[in-house]
């Protein structure tokens, strides 16, 4: 039931308001999470990328965490990176946005692994 609520979340958040218009996720992506999976895969050996990305990634999952109480309890913060490495490797397409955002549908069903 939980993996059905996210998903039709998901769904609604990012279905556009009207033909030719960007989701409001969309409309709100800013700074780093304009960034390819690709890019965040090869900014991991840049200290000064991994560190500006990995905050970006952290204060979306901390506003989100703000609406959604489960997801607050279930981050472990030194693990979210290897996380987001994970879901980038598979889908080296998507935006940092997409990938955190699919993280954070994730932990608020489940607790990240210690």
């Amino acid at each position: 039931m939980k993996l059905l609520k996210a998903a039709i979340t998901l769904a609604i958040a990012t279905t556009p308001c009207a033909a030719g218009q960007q989701s409001v996720y969309e409309r709100a992506n800013l700074g780093d999470g304009t960034k390819t999976c690709e890019e965040w895969l090869k900014d991991r050996s840049v200290p000064a990328a991994r560190a500006e990305e990995s905050s970006w990634v952290l204060g979306y999952l901390s506003a989100r965490a703000a609406e959604t109480p489960n997801l607050g309890k279930h981050i472990v913060v030194q693990n979210v990176a290897a996380a987001i490495d994970s879901i980038c490797a598979a889908n080296r397409g998507f935006d940092l946005r997409q990938a955190t955002r699919i993280l954070a549908i994730k932990l608020d069903l489940e607790p990240m692994p210690q």
